[in-house]
């Protein structure tokens, strides 16, 4: 921003990052790092040595997706509760299960209606990275989010939630930190992403365009869909975010790969079935 002022002469290329917690009241963020491996293929050898002791020692191993962060509104407390990367690195993939429905506990009941809406989002995601050939999204994370604040209960005063004193702003969930070099990296990956993904990814009308990846579960325009179907894909909402270490066939001199990113997929599948198993508990 101080060159464009110094220069107002000049077209400085810019990437607008959103804030896609916006339109919740109370956001509760899943952030999961996804995939069994999260070294990018341009680190050194002993860069990727020390990610590799990290996934080897945690659920990216064995499940093929980490917890990074999480936050949830608990109704009756009125402020949200928090977990950072070093409580997602003790979790084994016998809690995993757990930590999912922690998640969509507001402290007074389960959220089960969240579950479909979730599931059909990481079902649709499934099946544009199928597609993918090439690709390669080291290290990217996905975001699941939803609002605290149900709206059937919405009539009381809006009262600001209370900040746990535990919370370390240092760990707070966000994307904005990135590196000039990543932001062009995220920039070329992105744009080739949406061109492979256009025809069977739609954007969903209670959720604002960004420089991230979201899907639509179903290609229905929503002019066909009832009432309780459209308020329902207002419920949640998922996105592929961090894209530093992603790479794809001809990008610079990076490695070529072949067909979709198996460790990814692994991940994704995993969490289905994870979210599967609550929705079969209910």
């Amino acid at each position: 921003m101080a060159k464009m002022k110094k220069r107002p002469d000049k077209t400085c290329k810019i990437i607008l990052l959103e804030d896609m917690t916006s339109k919740f009241a109370y956001p509760c963020i899943l952030d999961l790092k996804m995939g069994t491996r999260v070294h990018g293929d341009e680190d050194n050898e002993q860069k990727q040595k020390r990610k590799m002791a990290k996934c080897a020692a945690s659920t990216s191993a064995s499940l093929g997706l980490r917890v990074s962060g999480m936050q949830v509104y608990q109704i009756s407390s009125r402020q949200f509760m928090y977990h950072n990367k070093y409580y997602g690195r003790t979790l084994t993939a016998d809690v995993f299960k757990e930590t999912l429905c922690k998640f969509l506990h507001n402290g007074q009941k389960l959220r089960k209606d969240l579950v479909d809406p979730i599931l059909d989002r990481l079902k649709h995601f499934h099946l544009v990275l199928s597609k993918q050939h090439t690709f390669r999204f080291y290290s990217s994370s996905l975001l699941i989010m939803y609002d605290g604040k149900e709206t059937r209960i919405q009539q009381a005063p809006t009262v600001s939630p209370k900040r746990s004193t535990s919370f370390d702003d240092r760990e707070t969930l966000t994307a904005l930190s990135t590196s000039n070099e990543n932001l062009t990296r995220q920039s070329k990956s992105l744009d080739r992403i949406g061109k492979s993904s256009r025809s069977s990814s739609q954007e969903r009308p209670c959720s604002p365009s960004s420089s991230t990846l979201s899907t639509d579960p179903s290609s229905t325009p929503s002019s066909t869909l009832s009432t309780d179907q459209q308020k329902s894909s207002c419920k949640v909402d998922v996105r592929m975010i961090d894209f530093a270490h992603t790479t794809y066939k001809g990008y610079r001199d990076d490695p070529q790969h072949k067909g979709p990113d198996k460790g990814y997929m692994f991940g994704l599948e995993n969490l289905i079935k994870l979210f599967e198993a609550i929705k079969d508990d209910i």
